[in-house]
């Protein structure tokens, strides 16, 4: 992020790496939010689609273990020869 520009985002970020699936692509995530999360796939998608996805949590004896809903691709770009994907979560629930 360029250190000029304010930081628009509504809800703070998390720095994680999780398994995440988006329409059946392995991908890991950077980082996550309330509203939306950063994942890195070897898959490309073009911004303003709608993707089921679930993100998968370490398991711990008592604890939920996955996340799954649907988010839109609100942006696309290359990272580390791979599509950085930033997705706004549209619902999601504990599975």
């Amino acid at each position: 992020m360029d250190p000029l520009q304010p930081d628009r985002r509504g809800a703070r970020r998390y720095e994680l790496e999780l398994v995440v699936t988006v329409d059946g692509a392995r991908c890991e995530s950077k980082n996550l939010s309330s509203t939306g999360l950063f994942v890195l796939s070897d898959r490309a998608f073009q911004p303003g689609v709608d993707v089921p996805l679930e993100v998968f949590f370490p398991e711990l004896p008592g604890q939920m273990k996955r996340v799954t809903g649907t988010g839109r691709v609100v942006r696309a770009v290359e990272d580390s020869g791979r599509t950085g994907l930033g997705i706004r979560l549209k619902d999601w629930r504990f599975a």
